[in-house]
């Protein structure tokens, strides 16, 4: 696991060389800034308790946006609003909880963010969502709902969210943006056989006879579901630019690189510790506050980018994955994760 994804981080990094000296590629020196047509504009960041979801927050609200703090700890959430709150005096932050594996907790989230816009009277409007939440967990565990819990959390979750929140992202006044946080790691995915085993419920009860997953596994899993990110994202584009007027929402990849957070948790500390000192001495190792840059960037970059990969700050994008720009596959998985999200709603109708 580590060496591939050192030598994947390496080949973004020489990616990344290439960008700046190709006019195709180059960076966005000047991000657009909030748009001050909107009195309010907002924006929610999942897995905002902690990391580059914390560190994102900071700065999208010292850049006038009313931030919506997602997560599943209210008590994390609230502990990061008082610690901002008391940093800067005009900013405006709100937390809300919603868990990603449960599709009723994000169709009530969906509901309070709607009765949040409505209080202000049109004065309000959403303007983007940072689906930044991610976890490396160290066994296989069961959603609630059948699905494993990384791919739920990493990706099915996200997925359920950005389609339950569309709605009030088209209705705002100015081009919205989705930013999905991607990683490097997808790479590592060498083929498609058997990745969408891992979305099917009975599958994954399948895999069940052991609690207790090799590290390899792990990783692959992990790759898997920042691979389902990025062509999501990809699919999401297409499908929103094949109108004949101006897109109204847009959607990025935003890649933060090698980031010191508390995404190894679960692994034993000792190993942990090994892989952040070795990162750090070969200089790869960033802060959430450096970490966070590219999606910032990717937040405010103007909405005439869409469908982009932005990587190592500055604005600058770079080329992922060949398997990541495979249409058929990603219309499958689009489809395929679309039927999971209608069949959700339905059971929840019936309950």
């Amino acid at each position: 696991m580590g060496i591939m994804w050192v030598a994947a981080i390496c080949f973004f990094y020489l990616r990344l060389f290439f960008a700046k000296l190709s006019t195709t590629k180059a960076p966005i020196s000047h991000p657009a800034a909030v748009d001050s047509s909107s009195l309010r504009p907002a924006c929610i960041i999942t897995g905002a308790s902690s990391g580059i979801g914390k560190a994102t927050v900071e700065v999208l609200a010292n850049k006038g946006y009313y931030v919506i703090l997602a997560g599943r700890s209210m008590t994390g959430l609230d502990k990061v609003v008082e610690e901002l709150e008391l940093r800067h005096k005009n900013i405006m932050v709100k937390a809300l909880e919603v868990d990603l594996t449960s599709t009723s907790s994000i169709v009530n989230f969906t509901k309070a963010v709607q009765e949040l816009l409505d209080t202000y009277h049109g004065s309000m409007s959403l303007q983007l969502l940072v689906n930044n939440a991610g976890i490396l967990a160290t066994t296989e565990r069961v959603t609630p709902e059948g699905y494993e819990s990384l791919i739920s959390t990493n990706y099915l979750g996200h997925y359920f969210l950005t389609r339950s929140l569309l709605p009030l992202l088209q209705r705002s006044r100015v081009p919205a943006r989705i930013v999905n946080v991607g990683s490097f790691t997808h790479l590592c995915v060498q083929n498609f056989d058997g990745l969408f085993s891992l979305l099917l419920r009975r599958e994954v009860q399948k895999r069940m006879h052991s609690s207790k997953v090799p590290v390899y596994q792990i990783a692959y899993i992990y790759e898997t579901s920042k691979l389902f990110m990025v062509m999501f994202t990809y699919e999401l584009h297409r499908r929103l630019s094949t109108g004949t007027l101006p897109m109204q929402v847009t959607a990025v990849v935003a890649d933060p690189g090698i980031v010191q957070t508390a995404i190894f948790r679960e692994l034993p500390t000792w190993f942990s510790t090994c892989i952040f000192i070795l990162l750090r001495s070969a200089f790869l190792l960033q802060s959430p506050t450096v970490g966070c840059k590219a999606v910032v960037n990717a937040a405010l970059a103007p909405p005439s980018v869409s469908g982009e990969y932005f990587f190592g700050g500055e604005g600058c994008r770079v080329a992922s994955s060949t398997l990541s720009y495979n249409t058929q596959f990603a219309a499958d998985l689009w489809n395929l994760s679309d039927k999971l999200f209608n069949d959700a709603v339905c059971r929840l109708r019936t309950l």
